[in-house]
């Protein structure tokens, strides 16, 4: 596994944190680049967003990276979405055994979100608000399911607001209400983006206005402008805010 800013293969991709009004950084993001996944297009990225106090949130974050690509990894199962859930349950084993051996992270956790890119496709397992977006021909859609409860009376959004209320996590328990995608097609010149929830300060089209460029920019200049769009609101309280940006020519 490589943290990865800015590797160019065929796909284009960088990924970019802020540490935001946070005393430190509990976000933590990961890129297996293709040279592990048989090289060609394929790829997969890993966002999770910690949570539980200073330390813990970001003991979390790191704790279940780690275990969710050696999870992909030493599954025996050839099978992606054999192999995409093997990461997870690792991950949430991980988080308990590490909680249960210190008691001052007992609480922490974590939600996650990671995306296989393989064969001019995409693939995703999710748990928690860390949202996957695409941008295709102009419009933005939310690919995963976010695990949050709305306000009555609130229809959900593409980006969910800040006062909803986490629904799921990893924290060492039984899963529950987990978004595992089947294939989904990619097309040239779509752009994907996987983030902790300190993008949704944006509004939809704040993050258009971030993502449309003629000609198409790069990557990284993507993933450069939507954190300087997150910075430039200026919030008292804004979250860690970590971003993905992949190009999919």
């Amino acid at each position: 596994m490589e943290d990865t800013l800015g590797l160019k293969a065929e796909v284009d991709f960088a990924g970019r944190q802020s540490m935001g009004m946070r005393a430190n950084q509990q976000d933590a993001y990961g890129v297996v680049p293709p040279g592990d996944l048989d090289g060609g297009r394929n790829l997969m990225v890993i966002v999770a967003d910690g949570m539980g106090g200073h330390a813990a949130g970001e003991i979390a974050s790191e704790t279940a990276l780690q275990a969710f690509v050696d999870g992909f990894f030493n599954d025996t199962n050839s099978e992606d979405g054999s192999r995409l859930w093997a990461g997870l349950e690792l991950a949430n084993q991980r988080i308990r055994e590490v909680a249960a051996k210190r008691p001052t992270l007992r609480g922490m956790g974590t939600t996650m979100v990671a995306a296989l890119f393989r064969n001019d496709t995409i693939r995703w397992i999710s748990v928690g608000d860390s949202p996957l977006y695409l941008l295709r021909d102009g419009t933005i859609r939310r690919l995963n399911k976010l695990h949050v409860d709305f306000p009555e009376g609130l229809a959900e959004p593409v980006v969910a607001p800040h006062h909803v209320v986490l629904a799921s996590a990893i924290i060492g328990e039984k899963l529950f209400e987990v978004d595992d995608a089947d294939p989904f097609p990619l097309v040239g010149g779509d752009l994907l983006i996987l983030a902790s929830d300190g993008l949704n300060t944006l509004s939809e089209s704040e993050l258009l206005a971030c993502l449309k460029s003629e000609p198409p920019a790069t990557a990284a200049a993507h993933a450069d402008a939507l954190l300087q769009a997150v910075e430039s609101h200026h919030l008292p309280r804004q979250d860690n805010t970590t971003v993905v940006v992949i190009h999919w020519r």
